[in-house]
């Protein structure tokens, strides 16, 4: 099977994690998805009420994008965005 077939018959994920302000071992708000995300950039910012589990409900600024993509037998491709932060 080549990888574009495998990228086609597969059940491919994708997860958007924001992390809380300046402390990427606190997430903000965790969201999965069979579709990809919209792009988010560097410099954006992120209403404070559409993060569910933030302690402050404060806009963010996006401050870094991290990728974080890997294959898996059962779901094909996994795909994580991880979204750095700080208090906008």
């Amino acid at each position: 099977m080549t990888s574009k077939n495998f990228l086609i018959t597969s059940k491919n994920e994708y997860y958007l994690e924001i992390y809380e302000p300046d402390d990427a071992s606190c997430v903000a708000g965790f969201y999965s998805s069979d579709q990809p995300f919209m792009a988010i950039s560097v410099g954006d910012v992120i209403n404070g009420t559409s993060l569910p589990d933030m302690s402050k409900k404060h806009h963010v600024r996006v401050t870094k994008i991290e990728h974080i993509i890997f294959t898996n037998t059962t779901s094909g491709v996994t795909h994580k965005v991880c979204v750095h932060t700080t208090a906008a």
